[in-house]
């Protein structure tokens, strides 16, 4: 990453942080398609000179979020599904397996805030990581450090 990628990366830690902690409120879905992008694009990588993306993400929410977002988390894992499979395909992407989207919630996680978890992984892998997510446990990858998406 350049120079003016790590200073955008900066800026926006400083942006969200700050008025995150003055505006505290729910998350919004629009912040979770773009977080998504965002991830999309940090966690992109060459392989074989094709640029090969992540296929499985996990948001976690805030106790309070989840429990407000729970309802339509179907309806929101479908669209952000489509979110994910139109960023791929206009960033000429390329994904190992099926796209999927999940939630879950960390109790350690305040209102407004959560993050973002990715792997690029087979479709059986999927499946599994998905299964151990809606149990309330931590899915593949879990131990790798995550990015703190704080709403701005």
């Amino acid at each position: 990453m350049g120079l003016l990628g790590n200073l955008e990366r900066r800026l926006d830690q400083i942006v969200n942080g700050s008025f995150s902690k003055a505006f505290k409120s729910e998350v919004a879905p629009v912040e979770l398609a773009a977080a998504l992008q965002q991830e999309l694009d940090l966690q992109a990588a060459t392989v074989d000179g094709r640029v090969t993306a992540p296929n499985l993400f996990i948001f976690d929410l805030s106790q309070a979020d989840h429990k407000r977002l729970e309802p339509y988390f179907p309806n929101l894992s479908a669209e952000l599904t489509a979110v994910a499979k139109d960023y791929i395909i206009d960033q000429r992407y390329t994904v190992i397996g099926r796209i999927a989207v999940s939630f879950d919630h960390d109790p350690q996680l305040e209102t407004g805030a959560f993050r973002i978890r990715s792997e690029a992984a087979r479709t059986a892998e999927i499946a599994d990581g998905l299964t151990r997510t809606q149990q309330g446990k931590r899915s593949a990858g879990a131990d790798r450090q995550c990015r703190r998406v704080v709403k701005g």
